[in-house]
């Protein structure tokens, strides 16, 4: 059952978790143009000094030789570094894929995991409260950016926070990737303010599916490309090569996405993995068009929501399929569903 006041909370003012990263430390002089060739998005771009305190970085995608997803990821550059943000328990399959792509490179690869514990801060008041914490101005931050900060509240002060700007979640959102040797005095100090929430499991899967946030394991799956999934923003056409890189150039000149990840909507309760069909052919036996592949109940829209694949001709905000399930009995139900545009809120 949603937490009604950590949900609007977060919506209106701060929400706050101590979330799941796995982090990848990368250095050596080869570790821009490997990392460049092993991923969509341009990593050498990031290769020059910025002209601000503010850090550069990117989101990015790991991919196998035929295009799937192994892990989307966020890439800082540091002076003499750059830091993997990856998915929970990613780190040991990301060292391993890059271990087997290098060979005279100077590149080296360490799981610095255990160093920080992240912090998701996110909400309509999000901006204005890592700016009083912090005394930095965030009006130059971008998604995936980042800075150092320290933290100070109630004679409480923490220093040597990497603070990396998120996609938009409640308006707003910030990782902070906190030393570990800090995180209780972080996590109590964040307790301790009485206008922010603390966010649990379950609201935050609302939340993340309202935001239209992929989620590895559930959306970033090895049987799915970037470009269904909904990352061609993660993808840069001109870099050159890459692994996956001719796959991902066929299907975008020729239009061969098949499948799109989608919004879903609904009335009735959605449950993950129904599959969605068309009817529309009274003569055939209905045909799978998708799967809902997240789901939950938006106390905002009142209505139950989902992530979900599509058939691309079925992909359209508006469009209504239906959705099938079999009950205790073993008898086919049917239920509709509404396709609508990502993200259902921002």
């Amino acid at each position: 059952m949603t937490d009604l006041y950590a949900y609007t909370t977060a919506k209106s003012v701060v929400g706050w978790r101590r979330h799941q990263y796995d982090i990848v430390r990368v250095t050596g002089r080869d570790r821009f143009d490997l990392l460049h060739r092993m991923t969509t998005n341009n990593v050498v771009s990031l290769n020059t000094s910025s002209s601000t305190h503010v850090g550069l970085g990117i989101r990015n995608v790991f991919l196998t030789e035929k295009a799937r997803i192994i892990d989307v990821c966020t890439m800082l550059a540091r002076e003499e570094e750059i830091l993997l943000i990856l998915s929970a328990g990613m780190a040991a399959n990301i060292i391993a894929w890059l271990d087997a792509y290098t060979f005279i490179e100077d590149f080296r690869t360490d799981d610095i995991t255990v160093q920080y514990v992240p912090f998701l801060v996110f909400g309509a008041q999000a901006v204005s409260f890592i700016e009083e914490l912090a005394k930095v101005p965030l009006d130059r931050m971008r998604v995936a950016s980042w800075l150092n900060a320290t933290v100070e509240y109630s004679l409480q002060k923490i220093e040597h926070i990497i603070l990396v700007q998120q996609p938009p979640l409640c308006t707003s959102c910030f990782l902070l990737l906190v030393p570990a040797e800090h995180a209780a005095v972080c996590e109590k100090m964040l307790q301790t303010i009485d206008s922010i929430a603390a966010v649990g499991d379950d609201v935050f899967e609302v939340l993340r599916i309202e935001a239209g946030w992929g989620k590895h394991g559930a959306e970033w799956t090895s049987e799915r490309n970037p470009l269904e999934a909904g990352l061609i923003g993660l993808v840069d056409f001109t870099k050159g090569c890459y692994i996956g890189q001719e796959v991902i150039a066929r299907l975008d000149t020729y239009n061969k996405v098949k499948m799109r990840c989608m919004g879903l909507r609904a009335d009735t309760p959605i449950h993950l993995n129904m599959r969605l069909v068309d009817t529309s052919d009274a003569k055939h036996e209905p045909e799978n068009i998708g799967i809902v592949t997240s789901t939950a109940y938006s106390p905002e829209l009142q209505q139950y929501i989902a992530l979900g694949y599509v058939r691309s001709q079925f992909a359209n905000p508006g469009v209504r399929v239906l959705a099938r399930s079999i009950d205790d009995n073993a008898t086919e139900q049917y239920s509709e569903i509404e396709i609508v545009a990502l993200p259902f809120l921002v």
